[in-house]
């Protein structure tokens, strides 16, 4: 399938939150997925405007290819407005284009004076003020080692250094003080086609998406469940944990998002692991007796993803009160479900959200429910960011970690671990 087509595919696959960016393009079947990710980006950073324009002229309606699929217009359109002009690919569109460039150019100018710029660029809003990240680098064990991946990036002019020291070349690395096999990077390192990549000897993982896996610690040979698998970072790091001994059943209840995880544990070479196509809550727990460790990192509202893509993928609604409570009554009732395994020792709770009804309150609110056999683990004492102890009426909140670009360098995240009091 042809650019055009398979972004819009993608895009839809976002809008519609069916999919995450990195889930619908690496799920793609485009053969270039740089390019392919380049002009979903795109699409998703001008979506607002575009939408305006296209409000403001006949182009849906002129053409039965854009009547179908509003998302293909988007895409050509972001290309005709803001990009390098309609050749290669995207020609088969340029007649319905140019029938409608008068129309299309009227929308153009309307926008500007109702965003007042005279560059359309700059009727977007601009990105947050979040500090920029650092890019880290997660050594997978299964396929090489943390000194053999930093001589290759030495030899590709790397400098390694101390966390601590100070660099005056932006090509450095560093070994992470806190993650085992964790790599750290420049802001604008892009290893999206390094062959270490390629090859499975490391994955682009955030620091703090390391720390479900790292803190659940799953003995080598024993049974794990990753509750919500998908795209797979946290299970293949599992896998590496145990060393890809004893068995890892990793569930995901999407079709596609399963295809997505079963390809990124065979790049990985995670040959423990038996992927559900299943629902998690609805499993039948005496067919996994033997589970001890389980980790649960459900759906959530995504608000500590500081990204600016993210921001332009959340609707207005995505935080709304309404929103946030079906999220945590789902959050409770997968958690409630991990808990409820017969010989599970430890279950590792975790959202990529900064609100507190989706952390704190769901473990709070579970606790009280199963407090007769399970406690609040204390995790990674030294960590100086920990949870919200909502003004004194969850004191064990100080059990729980958070993340932060501000305090950690790292997206927004929360982390609890519920320990069985007799194990």
């Amino acid at each position: 399938m042809a650019l055009p087509s398979e972004a819009a595919k993608s895009l839809h696959e976002v809008r519609s939150r069916v999919a995450s960016v990195k889930t619908a393009v690496y799920g793609s079947t485009y053969g270039n997925k740089k390019q392919l990710m380049s002009v979903v980006c795109e699409c998703l950073k001008y979506a607002d405007i575009l939408n305006e324009i296209i409000d403001c002229c006949n182009l849906i309606s002129s053409d039965k290819r854009f009547k179908r699929n509003k998302d293909l217009a988007l895409v050509v359109l972001c290309r005709y407005v803001f990009g390098k002009g309609l050749n290669g690919c995207y020609s088969t569109y340029k007649k319905v284009i140019e029938s409608q460039k008068s129309a299309i150019h009227s929308a153009v100018e309307r926008v500007k004076l109702r965003h007042k710029v005279t560059d359309l660029r700059h009727a977007v809003k601009e990105a947050d003020d979040s500090p920029a990240l650092p890019r880290y680098l997660r050594v997978n064990t299964l396929v090489s080692q943390i000194s053999k991946v930093i001589s290759t990036l030495t030899s590709q002019g790397y400098s390694h250094i101390h966390p601590q020291e100070s660099s005056s070349t932006e090509k450095c690395v560093y070994i992470d003080p806190d993650i085992d096999n964790l790599l750290v990077l420049p802001t604008n390192t892009d290893l999206h086609s390094s062959p270490l990549l390629k090859d499975g000897s490391v994955v682009l993982q955030d620091k703090a998406s390391c720390l479900p896996a790292h803190v659940l610690n799953p003995s080598p040979g024993s049974h794990v469940i990753d509750a919500c698998a998908a795209p797979g970072n946290k299970t293949s790091h599992l896998a590496a944990l145990l060393n890809n001994t004893g068995t890892i059943t990793a569930f995901e209840l999407n079709t596609k998002r399963c295809r997505v995880l079963e390809n990124m544990l065979k790049r990985a070479r995670v040959t423990c692991c038996r992927v559900e196509n299943a629902d998690f809550t609805q499993c039948d727990v005496t067919q996994y007796s033997n589970v001890e460790y389980i980790l649960v990192d459900p759906s959530c509202s995504g608000s500590g993803i500081t990204s600016r893509l993210n921001s332009l993928t959340d609707d207005q609604h995505s935080s709304s009160e309404l929103r946030l409570k079906k999220l945590s009554s789902f959050q409770s009732v997968i958690l409630k479900k991990a808990l409820s395994f017969p010989r599970v020792k430890r279950v590792v709770y975790s959202t990529c959200s900064i609100n507190c009804q989706e952390n704190e309150q769901v473990v709070q609110d579970v606790l009280s429910q199963v407090k007769k056999d399970f406690t609040i683990e204390k995790i990674l004492p030294s960590w100086s960011h920990r949870g919200d102890t909502l003004d004194g009426q969850f004191p064990l909140g100080e059990h729980c970690i958070r993340a932060s670009p501000e305090t950690t360098q790292t997206i927004g995240f929360f982390l609890a671990m519920f320990k069985r009091i007799d194990s």
